[in-house]
C-alpha cells in the first residue's frame, strides 16, 4: 500500500484507516454537492442499513457521504438527509455496527476518535 499522505484526497481508489489500524479499500464515486459514494472491493456500494449502520450491500446508487478534512491528514465522513435522522448530521465510525447487521460499520451522532480516518490514495 501507499504511505499515508497528509495531502491525500478522497478520490479514485483509496484505503481508509481507522483508529483500529485496519484498512478498508474503496473506489470513490463523485456525487452531487461535493459528496461521494464508496464502492467496496466486491463491487457493492456502501448503503445505509439503518440510521446507525452502513454496509457494502447495494448493487447501485450508494450512500452520499460528505467529507470534512481535519488537521494532520485525517478526515471525517458525514452522513445526512436520510429518513430518521431528523435533519442531523451523523458521522461514519470505524467501530463495528450492530451485530445483527453482520459486517456493518457504526454511524454516530457525534464525532469521536473512532470517526477520524487517514486516507491513502492507491
Amino acid at each position: 500500500m501507499a504511505t499515508t499522505n497528509i495531502n491525500a484526497k478522497v478520490t479514485g481508489t483509496i484505503a481508509i484507516q481507522g483508529v483500529d489500524r485496519k484498512y478498508l479499500k474503496f473506489v470513490v464515486k463523485s456525487q452531487d454537492g461535493g459528496k461521494v459514494s464508496f464502492v467496496g472491493n466486491k463491487g457493492k456500494y456502501v448503503n445505509m442499513y439503518y440510521i446507525n449502520d452502513v454496509k457494502c450491500e447495494g448493487p447501485t446508487g450508494g450512500l452520499s457521504v460528505g467529507i470534512i478534512y481535519l488537521s494532520d491528514g485525517f478526515v471525517n465522513f458525514t452522513i445526512s438527509g436520510y429518513q430518521g435522522q431528523d435533519g442531523r448530521i451523523a458521522f461514519l465510525s470505524s467501530q463495528a455496527g450492530d451485530v445483527s447487521y453482520n459486517g456493518s460499520l457504526a454511524v454516530k451522532d457525534y464525532p469521536d476518535f473512532t470517526c477520524q480516518f487517514s486516507i491513502q490514495n492507491l
